[in-house]
């Protein structure tokens, strides 16, 4: 892996662009901003395709790119820290759920005497339906339809 505070300090103590090759068909990488006394030269290759890509990778480009790196990661960063927390609350949400499936399970088995002179005397199979209800509910993972 590359040290970018390394390529960035090499970036920014490298001379100043835009970096273009020579349009009069010489070999060499130049700058506007003089290097030397008498020279604009950056770089020299024998081979073009070399000059093509030493003039495209100049300071600027380089910093670009390490600042793509860094927003990138960055992100990544807080994507990560979104997700943990998600992954918190879905842990929460499951204990919940399991719990109240538990409490559920107990109620059904809980026997419920009604009193003789009770307005539900009238509907004898509330119970019967609501532990059907219930009952279904649970078999189906609560998921809701």
């Amino acid at each position: 892996m590359t040290d970018l505070d390394e390529l960035k300090a090499l970036a920014e103590a490298a001379t100043p662009g835009p970096w273009f090759l020579d349009a009069g068909g010489d070999t060499g990488v130049y700058t506007e901003a003089r290097v030397s006394d008498t020279s604009t030269d950056v770089a020299w290759s024998y081979r073009r395709e070399d000059e093509k890509f030493i003039a495209a990778a100049n300071p600027a480009a380089v910093l670009d790119l390490i600042a793509r790196v860094e927003r990138a990661e960055a992100e990544r960063v807080d994507l990560q820290r979104k997700l943990n927390t998600e992954s918190a609350n879905v842990t929460f949400y499951k204990v919940e759920r399991d719990r109240y499936r538990d409490a559920i399970r107990e109620a059904l088995d809980v026997p419920v005497r009604i009193p003789e002179k009770s307005p539900l005397q009238a509907w004898p199979d509330y119970r019967d339906e609501a532990r059907r209800i219930l009952s279904a509910a649970l078999e189906e993972g609560g998921k809701p339809r």
